[in-house]
């Protein structure tokens, strides 16, 4: 992490629901308004594009936004990073 970072965003989890949507699935899971539990920090929006192989899902490309940012994720940044689950796919087969 950059050291400049702030200290409260070094400590966030992944979305792991979204994570999971997206291996379950098989397809890209997007979700710009993720609610955390009571007493749990998460990101604030979540992109997961899943790395695929014909017969399984290999791995995944994950990105989110810190919890107070407001920024969210556009059908254009999931084009992107499809683009980039093919690259990987081919690699890793």
């Amino acid at each position: 992490l950059h050291p400049n970072l702030d200290r409260e965003n070094h400590q966030v989890p992944p979305a792991l629901a979204v994570v999971k949507k997206a291996m379950k699935s098989r397809q890209v899971a997007l979700e710009n308004k993720i609610q955390a539990p009571p007493g749990q920090r998460l990101a604030s929006s979540a992109l997961v594009v899943p790395v695929l192989s014909p017969t399984a899902a290999l791995g995944a490309v994950y990105v989110d936004c810190f919890p107070r940012s407001r920024k969210i994720f556009m059908d254009f940044d999931s084009e992107l990073l499809e683009r980039i689950a093919e690259v990987l796919s081919e690699r890793w087969q």
